[in-house]
């Protein structure tokens, strides 16, 4: 059966064949005329596939005016939160990062039909593309958000978490100073984590009481179901030093 030739088919020529059919559903999501289907809930970020450093989109193609200072959301998911400040704060650029692809492109898709010309969204692993993905952005970097991230829970995983000290430190090399960072969780143990690294940065510097209310004037998915349960969120709020 077409099964059976399949699996005699050399790996390269598996490889292309699996690859177009990843492009032919992501085409299909980008002109609408499917949905999302099933998308992982975590993705492992030291997989070599997700090493590749991810180079700077072209900003005067992706933004009407590319000299607007920029919020950028590491780990946006579906990219409501943003979009929804995109619509309130159209003299700011919006840039979402996210590593599971089918989430990016329904994102730029929603960001296209919304006519937000101040908002767009790329697939990447952030950790890999920190010193790439943002080169030749004519204006500043005000804002960067990280919310709710992959708790990866277990010891022998915490490497795989988005907030590592060198990380922090190379994403402050594109930050001018006084640029805000605003973290949160509803992990009490993955804040805390975030805290020291932060604590330990001479990049960063915490905002006193910027934990007592939160800064925005949107909350992401996650922070609203957590809410809605009753459970606690923990957030607080650095400047570039």
């Amino acid at each position: 059966g077409g099964g059976e030739a399949e699996g005699k088919l050399p790996l390269e020529e598996r490889r292309r064949l699996h690859t177009e059919q990843v492009q032919e559903k992501l085409d299909a999501i980008a002109s609408g005329e499917r949905g999302l289907g099933k998308v992982r809930q975590h993705v492992n970020p030291l997989k070599s596939q997700f090493q590749i450093p991810t180079q700077a989109p072209d900003w005067s193609s992706v933004f009407a005016d590319p000299s607007l200072p920029m919020h950028l959301d590491i780990g946006c998911g579906k990219g409501r939160f943003l979009l929804e400040l995109a619509a309130l704060n159209p003299n700011v650029n919006h840039y979402g990062v996210e590593i599971r692809e089918p989430l990016v492109v329904r994102a730029n898709k929603w960001a296209k039909d919304s006519n937000l010309p101040n908002c767009y969204f790329s697939f990447a692993n952030m950790n890999a593309s920190v010193r790439t993905i943002l080169k030749g952005y004519a204006g500043k970097i005000s804002l960067i958000s990280i919310l709710m991230p992959d708790p990866w829970f277990k010891a022998r995983h915490h490497k795989r978490r988005v907030v590592q000290q060198e990380f922090v430190d190379a994403l402050a090399e594109s930050v001018p100073a006084g640029g805000r960072l605003i973290i949160g969780s509803d992990v009490k143990e993955v804040y805390d984590d975030i805290v020291w690294v932060l604590g330990n940065s001479t990049s960063w510097s915490e905002v006193p009481g910027g934990s007592d209310e939160w800064p925005l004037e949107r909350q992401t998915e996650r922070q609203i179901s957590v809410q809605s349960r009753g459970e606690a969120l923990y957030h607080s709020v650095y400047t570039r030093t």
